[in-house]
């Protein structure tokens, strides 16, 4: 009984932390698409531009 008592909030401590990593790859992953997204924009427009005279 004192070991599932001891156990307890190691195994919720550990399924939080599973559920943050997730959350913090699906952030981390729409913030590096939308820096790209940006570059990309960016590096179009300059080659879209006159090299004015």
């Amino acid at each position: 009984m004192g070991t599932v008592i001891a156990a307890a909030p190691i195994t919720i401590t550990l399924g939080l932390n599973l559920a943050n990593r997730g959350r913090f790859y699906q952030k981390t992953h729409r913030q590096t698409e939308t820096a790209i997204a940006q570059l990309q924009q960016r590096v179009t427009n300059l080659r879209i531009s006159p090299i004015p005279t």
